[in-house]
């Protein structure tokens, strides 16, 4: 089986409070970019994940996945999994947990034997993004550490820019700069998510453009002066809104009029993407 595990973003970002589980409480709208990895599936006797860049074997997400599902159904949900990385690592997009999504949703292809039920918990055992794109849908509004999902009815298609300056931030560091006196009041938050929804829904993002915030922008665009650099160079290049993505570093430029980046000195670090319109994702992706 091959197919294509696609990235996210984030349309707003709010931390609106802390658990007690250790995650944070958030609202955010996610949605789906054409910017994908490609994933190949066989089965095997054994658990085998290949990666050609960032963690592999145990380390990789996948594998720790699988061997969670495997404890759990009692026997050795076999597979090797070769992916092929196109997703930046550690940039806010959701790639490892897009990766994982996929393999899980897939398992069921080889081994029908085994309850969704049981592989929907072992995803969101492995973080909270994974529910989100266990969903097989473009967009979603989320509450609680991300996997309290409403499905959005999403029309857009326009093309936004991709900056990944070349360096990941780590999630666990960027959650611990908040305190409570940083976080968000969650009806100000929904309100807003609800006003970006709508825009989704009806296929522009033009008139919610002041509502596109990511709490994470107080806290790392003051530290990282990498992280600002790269945000000035989407304005410097007529952006509308650069709008930082999870806990980054990639960052989104809203153009009237997307640039041609071919004879950008950034080619390298530079993605044009479109947001995936609103289908329903199967196991081999689209």
């Amino acid at each position: 089986m091959r197919g294509r595990a696609y990235a996210k973003v984030n349309l707003g970002l709010w931390i609106t409070g802390k658990r007690t589980d250790g995650y944070h409480n958030i609202v955010t709208v996610f949605h789906l970019i054409d910017l994908y990895d490609e994933i190949e599936i066989t089965k095997s006797s054994s658990i085998e994940v290949l990666s050609d860049i960032g963690p592999r074997g145990e380390s990789n997400l996948v594998y720790r996945a699988l061997l969670h599902l495997s404890e759990n159904a009692g026997f050795t949900v076999g597979l090797k999994v070769r992916i092929g990385k196109k997703i930046p690592i550690g940039a806010g997009l959701g790639g490892g947990s897009s990766d994982c999504a996929f393999v899980l949703r897939a398992v069921r292809h080889f081994y029908p034997e085994i309850g969704e039920g049981l592989i929907k918990s072992v995803g969101a055992a492995m973080g909270a993004d994974v529910p989100f794109f266990m969903m097989r849908r473009s967009s979603a509004l989320a509450r609680g550490k991300g996997d309290l999902l409403e499905p959005l009815k999403s029309e857009l298609g326009e093309p936004v820019l991709l900056y990944y300056p070349g360096f990941s931030v780590s999630t666990e560091k960027a959650y611990s700069l908040f305190g409570e006196s940083d976080m968000t009041d969650e009806d100000e938050a929904l309100d807003k998510a609800r006003r970006i929804a709508d825009c989704v829904s009806r296929g522009s993002l033009r008139e919610c453009l002041d509502y596109l915030e990511n709490d994470f922008e107080k806290k790392l665009m003051g530290g990282l002066g990498e992280l600002r650099e790269a945000s000035e160079f989407l304005w410097d290049l007529g952006a509308r809104k650069v709008l930082l993505s999870g806990s980054g570093s990639a960052l989104l430029g809203f153009f009237d009029a997307v640039p041609d980046i071919e004879r950008s000195p950034e080619k390298g670090k530079l993605f044009a993407v479109r947001f995936l319109p609103d289908i329903d994702l199967n196991e081999e992706g689209l």
